[in-house]
């Protein structure tokens, strides 16, 4: 169908040492602490929006003018839509963490109200950020952003859905099978 599908940067493979195997440890578990706080809060604020709102039209009605209010005041307009742009510079400068803190908000706002869309996007939004924001943590030489965003991209997906394999899988194919 020629139909055109974003292309990633290649994650640098940086040289394996024990600090390298402790990051992989630690921005797994933020990882999948990050989906699980998604989960969470989405399943809070959807319960929330149940008991102001019975009636759905009135959920999405009263979520849709929050989620203006909440947009306007934040002003960067960064955080609507799916953010492919803030992906691809996840993979190549170093994020900040309001990027992780208010796609969540925004989106778990979202879909609590009832605008049902899809996660897909922004967890992969949300992980690429915080493997992105990780990076100087590690205090390695040669530690690209894209490293732990690739990373993130994957893994906060594949927590949040429990399909690690499968996002495993996906994210060899999209950032490559051998990192060189």
């Amino acid at each position: 169908l020629k139909a055109p599908h974003t292309h990633y940067l290649k994650p640098q493979l940086p040289q394996f040492s024990l600090r390298l195997l402790f990051l992989l440890f630690t921005s797994s578990l933020c990882f999948g602490l990050l989906a699980f706080v998604f989960s969470k809060t989405t399943h809070f604020l959807e319960a929330l929006f149940k008991t102001w709102f019975p009636r759905s039209p009135w959920r999405a009605f009263g979520g849709g003018l929050l989620l203006v209010i909440f947009f306007s005041w934040e002003g960067s307009h960064r955080y609507e839509g799916l953010g492919l742009s803030v992906i691809h510079e996840s993979m190549s400068t170093i994020a900040d963490w309001k990027d992780v803190f208010f796609k969540l908000f925004f989106t778990a706002l979202t879909l609590a109200a009832g605008f049902k869309g899809g996660e897909f996007i922004p967890l992969v939004f949300m992980g690429s950020a915080l493997g992105s924001f990780l990076t100087p943590f590690g205090q390695i030489p040669g530690l690209e952003p894209s490293f732990l965003a690739a990373l993130g991209f994957a893994a906060t997906f594949g927590a949040a859905s429990n399909t690690p394999i499968s996002c495993a899988i996906m994210g060899a194919e999209l950032f490559g099978w051998r990192l060189t």
